[in-house]
């Protein structure tokens, strides 16, 4: 697991600065099973558009980008209505 992943995932926890964690600190770590749920790119979709549908929050669009980066290719603003895109979890 890549701890930016981590951080990510619980920089709301965490605060900005990703060495703060502390003693006591409840922190979410990401399901790595390949249970991914799938997205359909609609006309005038970003990847933040769908992060935000999805997580609720636009900032975890790199989480859609890396997943499927062999899918979107090397421009995360490249993607087209009809990709398939694995959602993590």
């Amino acid at each position: 697991v890549k701890w930016k992943f981590i951080y990510d995932t619980n920089k709301s926890i965490i605060g900005n600065n990703p060495d703060k964690i502390k003693p006591g600190m409840s922190l979410k770590i990401p399901n790595l099973v390949d249970n991914n749920k799938t997205y359909k790119v609609k006309e005038g979709d970003t990847l933040k558009s769908i992060a935000n549908n999805v997580y609720g929050s636009e900032v975890k669009w790199k989480f859609i980008y890396d997943t499927n980066k062999s899918i979107i290719g090397n421009n995360p603003d490249k993607i087209k209505p009809g990709m398939s895109l694995k959602i993590p979890n």
